[in-house]
């Protein structure tokens, strides 16, 4: 038997030690917080266990290992606990570096990506071991809930913003080399903005709006030609399109908010212009150009790139209202629509109010904003049909356990928030000194000016289990759907109230839980289960119908699948849409404007999203609508994937 004292240690900082059992009495002093006598007893009978090994090099794991057994065989499971150590097996990390890319990825992994992979796991492993309880953890791990992006435990979900601050302050990042002043020419301003979304990339896990960012730019198109706005535009989606990263659980949109007429944000606002000058005129006076920018991007994104795909990001959020139908810039926008797909109206109507999170960022009278912007700390998403499992067709029992998962979302909020704010309490020396540093008097995000979100996920498949019916069936079944939300936005009102947080209901754009609790379902609900979850079970690719959408598959006229999901549209508080699939045939422009018309002024919806389903093929580039499983020029498998079935939609 080789004595311990023979043995080398291979340490975690990736060099060789002579075996030293004090080294792991002054780890579980430090890490496990016991005292040191006991931690010398527990040192002995390790270097026990060692020297009956016969292994020429010890690893720090595997030290570590023996440890934790050690702990556990003394009943020491808080000290467990704390000596716990994060990573990925072995058999996970080979996966991830060395194997190629399969076909209808969403994304590519190169190095960079698995980086972000691999630190994901790690993240997400600490986040569910440390940052929420352990009730928390298990409504999470059973698929009560779903707590977004766990693997960005220590970011925030999302930031909407304007870009005021960049024009007026110039480019400010923490631990930059230099900082720049404010930018006198758009394709500064351009440069500035590029730079500080790739960093921003690096704090919000599930993407950035940059809001108005047509208006922001018209001060300084002023004198541009049209030759000229039209090139300008292309830098913009080009410079924009290659700093959205790739690699990881999520492909952080970035979209870009465009307005035909003024924002309320910039109502009454003087214009900042060159220089982060006071222009002396306001923003109104520049509607002109802001105007002909956004019909530049138009052309340029319907062009797509140089092979003629189409842009993924940024995505393009369009507000418009009864005006911008009489010009032709929407005939433009419709047929962008047609042809490339990735384009969302928001419907700003004359009785429109601010929904409860813009009130974030209005003056206590209401009337005019005064942030530039506001920020999302969490998602979290509720598994409904999970509660019609449990009650069946008992209305009050779904109400119970409605309130209880969401009470559930709203302590895991809690628990995400406290952690954050340690994050941006260490200030400029801190992980979040970005978000934390302050400009015109106060920091990109602050704590008053965020919120979180609650997610319902597959209300159409509860009311089916409830009711044997699906919502886009009847009137009562619309009916039943409406009560549930109604109910989740009264227990969000009521939780906002409690805990002195801006808890709010949204719809969402949900990517991952109607996958994740569809197959848990199938796990804990079976045989019930099945009859209700989509896809195909055999394939086990499954999902439910996301938030309070009807069923994808069924066909029904748009206008009329519209204004069935509008109805929901008014209880979410943090926003709400439709997404139209145009698969197949494509309406043409004139079809897609009267039923943004209609949309627009006989019905409730807030906002519709133009989606197209393709296929890119990564190895000769060409783009194809019929989604074959491989390329019909090359015949590549290698296709990048965008379709309302894929998780991106």
């Amino acid at each position: 038997m080789k004595k311990p004292a023979h043995m080398m240690v291979r340490t975690s900082d990736a060099s060789f030690e002579q075996w030293n059992r004090f080294k792991i009495v002054e780890a579980l002093v430090r890490e496990a917080r016991m005292k040191p006598e006991d931690a010398d007893s527990i040192s002995r009978e390790i270097e026990e266990v060692v020297g009956r090994l016969n292994i020429r090099i010890l690893s720090a794991s595997l030290i570590r290992e023996i440890v934790s057994v050690k702990l556990l065989e003394h009943g020491l499971e808080t000290q467990h606990h704390l000596h716990t150590r994060l990573g990925v097996p072995y058999y996970d990390v080979d996966r991830i570096l060395n194997r190629p890319n399969h076909a209808r990825l969403p994304f590519l992994l190169d190095p960079h990506g698995t980086n972000i992979l691999l630190a994901e796991k790690i993240k997400s492993e600490y986040a569910l071991d440390t940052v929420f309880s352990q009730e928390i953890v298990e409504a999470h791990l059973r698929g009560d809930i779903c707590i977004h992006s766990l693997g960005s435990i220590d970011r925030a979900a999302h930031l909407r913003h304007t870009v005021e601050t960049i024009k007026q302050h110039g480019l400010r990042i923490p631990s930059s080399a230099a900082f720049a002043s404010p930018a006198r020419h758009p394709e500064v301003l351009l440069a500035h903005i590029v730079k500080f979304t790739s960093v921003l990339f690096n704090h919000f896990s599930d993407g950035i709006l940059w809001d108005s960012i047509n208006i922001s730019f018209a001060p300084f198109l002023r004198g541009m030609s049209e030759k000229e706005i039209r090139q300008f535009s292309q830098r913009l989606l080009f410079a924009l399109c290659e700093i959205s990263p790739s690699g990881g659980a999520s492909s952080h949109p970035l979209e870009l908010g465009l307005w035909w007429s003024l924002p309320p944000l910039f109502e009454g606002r003087k214009a900042i212009g060159p220089g982060g000058e006071i222009a002396g005129k306001s923003y109104e006076e520049f509607l002109p150009e802001a105007r002909r920018f956004v019909q530049a991007i138009f052309e340029t994104y319907r062009s797509g790139d140089s092979s003629g795909r189409p842009f993924l990001n940024p995505k393009l959020r369009f507000t418009v209202d009864a005006g911008v139908f009489e010009d032709p810039v929407m005939d433009l926008a419709c047929s962008l629509a047609r042809e490339k797909g990735n384009i969302h109206f928001i419907f700003r109507r004359p009785e429109t109010e601010l929904s409860p999170i813009e009130t974030l960022l209005a003056r206590p009278s209401g009337r005019k904003p005064k942030r530039d912007g506001l920020a999302i700390f969490q998602t979290i998403s509720i598994n409904l049909p999970r509660l019609g499992y449990l009650a069946g067709d008992d209305f009050r029992i779904v109400k119970a356990k409605l309130r209880e998962c969401m009470e559930n979302a709203s302590r895991a909020h809690i628990q995400k928030r406290v952690f954050l704010e340690k994050l941006m309490s260490f200030g400029p020396a801190g992980p979040l000194a970005l978000l934390a540093e302050k400009r015109s008097g106060e920091p990109l995000v602050t704590l008053d000016g965020t919120a979180h979100c609650i997610l319902p996920t597959g209300l159409n498949e509860l009311v089916k289990i409830v009711l044997g019916k699906e919502l886009h069936e009847d009137e009562e079944a619309i009916d039943l759907g409406l009560r549930v939300i109604r109910e989740m936005k009264k227990i969000t009102q009521e939780m906002r109230e409690k805990h002195k947080l801006n808890i709010f209901l949204s719809q969402g754009n949900d990517e991952i839980s109607p996958f994740r609790f569809a197959a848990l379902d199938l796990r804990f609900h079976s045989p019930a289960a099945g009859h209700f979850v989509n896809g195909e079970i055999a394939e086990n690719r499954v999902y439910y119908t996301p938030s309070s959408l009807l069923n994808r598959d069924v066909k029904i006229r748009p206008f009329e699948r519209m204004c069935k999901e509008g109805r929901f549209h008014d209880l979410f508080e943090a926003g709400a849409h439709s997404t139209l699939w145009m698969d197949g045939a494509a309406p043409e422009p004139r079809e897609i404007r009267r039923l943004l018309w209609k949309l627009m002024n006989e019905s409730r919806t807030r906002s519709l999203a133009l989606e197209k389903e393709y296929t890119s093929c990564a190895s000769c580039g060409t783009v194809s609508h019929d989604m074959s499983d491989s390329c019909g020029k090359c015949g590549s498998e290698m296709l990048f994937c965008f379709s309302k079935n894929s998780g991106r939609s």
